[in-house]
C-alpha cells in the first residue's frame, strides 16, 4: 500500500503569534505589522495653491495631510480666518462636513457665504445661485465656554460622524485657541488665574484627540494668535518679541504649523505700498511652513488675498501666471507687452490671461509642472549612499534625510550598541 505523501503545514511566524495574542487581550487595533495610524494617505485641497505647493504634501502639493491636526498661527490681519474659512469652503464643495468652532463669536455668514461657505442660512440662496447642490451639508458652528468643553464636544462630535457615516471627510476649524478660556478662567473671577493653565489643558486634551482623529480620518486647523511677549527687553536675534496661547502643546502635536504675516496691501492699479493703504482691495500675505512633517519644511508661500469685489478670496490665478512664467523651462512666455503659452500663437496681456483660450492648458501645464517638481526634489527622502550634514538645515537641503532616518552605517553602530 503506498504511503501518503507527506503535506507539509504551513509555517507560523512568532509575529503571527504575538499578534493574534496581544489582539486577543487589548483588542485589534493595538498592535499591528503593516504600517499603522501614522502613514498618511490623503491630503485635503486648502483652496490656496501656492500653500499646497509650499506644504508639498506626498510630493504633489495636495494640501493639508488628513487625520492630523495643522496649526495656523500669525498677527492680526493676516488672512488666518478667512485663509480657514476658504479651506471649510472646499471641503464643503466636495460633500465633506465642514465644522467651525466660533470661540470668539464673531463668525461673519454673510463673508463666509462670499467665500463659498455655506450654513443653514445662506445655503438655499446658493442652491438657487447654482454654488451649491441639495446634497451640500451646511457648515456646522460650535460656539464653546471653555478648553475642556471643546473636546468633550469635539470627542462626541467625531463618535456621531463616523457611527452615521464612516467615509464623509469632516474638516473641523477652531477660531481660535488664543481666544477660548481655561475651565478655571471660565469658572472663576478676573483675578484668580493659574499660569499655564491653557497650556496644561491643551497639552491633556490633545493627547487624546490627536489619536481619535487619526483613527477616524478626521482633520483639525487650529489657529492660534501671536502677542506681545510682556517684559521682554532683550535683542531681537536672541529671542522672540511674540508669544502664543498654548503654544508648545499646539506645535508638539501638530503635523504641519503654518505662521502668516501680512506682507503688504494689494491695490488695484499700482505697486505703491502707500496708495495701497489708501486703495488696499486685499493684503499680500506670507505663510511660511515652519513645521512639516509630510514634506519640505521652512517653505514660503506667498499669494494675493482679495478681499473687495465681486471674487474674493485667494488669487490662485495670478499665481498660476507667475509660476508658468518662472518655470523651466518656461510655460508661458513674455515678450514685450504680450504673453503667449509656448507652442501657441495667441497673444494677450497678463491682465487678460483667464480670457484666453489658452488658459485651461496654463493650469494643466502648471498643476502637471508643480506635482512633478516636487516628486523629483522632496519625494526621496534619504537618497541611497548620499553624505549629509548635520547642520541645522538639513530639512531645506535636497539630500537631506527625513528626521529620524539613520544612513547604513549609523544603524549598524547603533545596532551594535544594543
Amino acid at each position: 500500500m503506498p504511503r501518503k505523501p507527506i503535506v507539509e503545514k504551513p509555517r507560523t511566524r512568532l509575529t503571527d503569534l504575538i499578534l493574534k495574542s496581544q489582539r486577543k487581550k487589548f483588542g485589534e487595533d493595538s498592535i499591528s505589522t503593516s504600517g499603522g495610524y501614522g502613514d498618511i494617505e490623503n491630503y485635503l485641497d486648502t483652496g490656496i495653491l501656492s500653500l499646497n505647493y509650499a506644504i508639498g504634501g506626498g510630493g504633489g502639493g495636495k494640501g493639508l495631510p488628513k487625520g492630523r491636526m495643522t496649526v495656523f498661527q500669525g498677527e492680526e490681519q493676516a488672512s488666518k480666518t478667512s485663509s480657514i474659512i476658504v479651506m471649510l469652503a472646499r471641503c464643503q464643495a466636495r460633500g465633506g462636513l465642514p465644522v467651525y468652532i466660533d470661540a470668539e463669536y464673531k463668525h461673519d455668514r454673510a463673508w463666509a457665504a462670499r467665500l463659498g461657505l455655506f450654513d443653514d442660512t445662506t445655503l438655499p440662496q446658493a442652491i438657487l445661485d447654482g454654488r451649491a447642490t441639495e446634497d451640500t451639508l451646511p457648515c456646522m458652528i460650535i460656539y464653546p465656554e471653555h478648553i475642556q468643553k471643546v473636546f468633550q464636544q469635539l470627542e462626541a462630535l467625531i463618535d456621531t460622524i463616523r457611527e452615521e457615516d464612516p467615509d464623509v471627510e469632516v474638516l473641523i476649524a477652531w477660531d481660535s485657541v488664543a481666544a477660548t478660556p481655561s475651565t478655571a478662567e471660565f469658572e472663576s473671577n478676573y483675578d484668580n488665574n493659574q499660569p499655564g493653565g491653557p497650556a496644561k489643558q491643551m497639552s491633556q486634551g490633545l493627547k487624546k484627540l490627536c489619536f481619535k482623529m487619526a483613527r477616524e480620518g478626521v482633520t483639525l486647523l487650529a489657529v492660534n494668535q501671536e502677542k506681545d511677549f510682556i517684559g521682554f527687553t532683550g535683542p531681537a536675534k536672541k529671542g522672540s518679541k511674540v508669544a502664543t496661547i498654548a503654544q508648545k502643546p499646539l506645535a508638539f502635536h501638530a503635523t504641519v504649523r503654518i505662521v502668516v504675516r501680512n506682507a503688504g496691501y494689494l491695490a488695484k492699479g499700482t505697486s505703491d505700498d502707500a496708495k495701497g493703504e489708501e486703495n488696499s482691495i486685499g493684503i499680500k500675505v506670507a505663510a511660511k511652513v515652519a513645521k512639516n512633517q509630510c514634506g519640505p519644511k521652512g517653505r514660503v508661500a506667498r499669494f494675493d488675498f482679495i478681499t473687495v469685489g465681486r471674487a474674493p478670496g485667494p488669487d490662485n490665478n495670478k499665481w498660476i501666471l507667475d509660476f508658468a512664467l518662472d518655470a523651466k523651462p518656461a510655460i508661458v512666455i513674455k515678450a514685450g507687452a504680450f504673453c503667449h503659452l509656448r507652442g501657441s500663437d495667441e497673444k494677450w496681456y497678463a491682465k487678460d490671461a483667464v480670457k484666453s483660450k489658452d488658459w485651461p492648458a496654463i493650469e494643466a501645464a502648471v498643476t502637471s509642472a508643480m506635482a512633478q517638481e516636487l516628486a523629483e526634489r522632496f519625494g526621496t527622502w534619504v537618497p541611497d549612499d548620499t553624505p549629509t550634514s548635520d547642520d541645522e538645515d538639513d530639512g531645506d537641503d535636497e539630500t537631506a534625510p527625513a528626521q529620524g532616518s539613520m544612513t547604513d552605517s549609523e544603524l549598524h553602530a547603533y545596532e551594535q550598541e544594543d
